[in-house]
């Protein structure tokens, strides 16, 4: 004989109805919107430490002083913006990432020329811009702006003037190949997660739904078997009240 499972209320957690607009990111309730940005941004801050790990070591092998002393700020402005983008801080630390790419990119430019490919990184600040629902289109559109104004006057720069180290042909072209392919990966890789993102949360809100709509079935039927059982002293309570 099966037990009688018509009264037993369906799981639902005590957040559930805060869960249906907000999520945990960190120290966090955010709004899918919010959750889908901090998600990605967590993605391009891990892949920016990965990438600037490996830039260290290949400044510090074509002795580009500059860069590499450079390069360890780097790493650490991108550790802090892992930080604080768990923490509640995710404007500070989009400022970091974009302060670092303007700045890293122009630097590299300048110093091992055009053709080393360094510009390309540039192009990935507007799609992370842009994918950041937290801020208005005005303030996005003017942020992208910069990287292009850099591009314009790093390559008028080049056509006039020698970059400061004059590196080996075959390895210029090797950095300029592994700088496109680098860039190209990085937005796919961008693309994958905010994609994933929101996949999980249409999951998330599937889960919620069904979760509400048990909830429903679960009042309607504990209501109608009461209304069944009552007595006739239920009966005058209920219509006394």
């Amino acid at each position: 004989m099966q037990p009688d499972t018509t009264d037993q209320e369906p799981e639902l957690s005590p957040h559930a109805k805060a869960s249906s607009h907000h999520r945990t990111f960190g120290d966090s309730r955010v709004s899918h919107e919010q959750f889908r940005f901090l998600y990605v941004a967590e993605h391009i801050y891990l892949a920016g430490l990965l990438l600037h790990g490996v830039f260290l070591g290949l400044f510090i092998w074509l002795d580009v002083r500059e860069l590499y002393l450079f390069n360890i700020l780097s790493l650490a402005a991108f550790v802090l913006a892992l930080y604080l983008n768990r923490h509640n801080r995710y404007h500070i630390a989009l400022w970091l990432a974009y302060v670092e790419i303007n700045l890293h990119a122009s630097l590299a430019i300048w110093l091992l020329g055009w053709s080393s490919g360094f510009y390309y990184y540039l192009f990935v600040i507007g799609p992370i811009l842009f994918i950041n629902p937290l801020r208005p289109l005005t303030e996005k559109v003017l942020l992208s702006a910069v990287p292009i104004v850099l591009l314009i006057f790093l390559y008028t720069h080049s056509l006039w003037n020698f970059p400061v180290y004059s590196l080996d042909l075959d390895i210029t072209h090797v950095l300029h190949i592994g700088n496109l392919i680098a860039t190209v990966a990085l937005v796919a890789y961008l693309a994958h997660f905010y994609s994933k993102s929101v996949i999980e949360s249409q999951r998330q809100l599937q889960r919620l739904t069904r979760a509400y709509e048990q909830l429903a079935t679960y009042d309607s039927v504990s209501y109608t078997h009461l209304r069944a059982h009552e007595t006739v002293l239920d009966l005058v309570c209920r219509l006394l009240l």
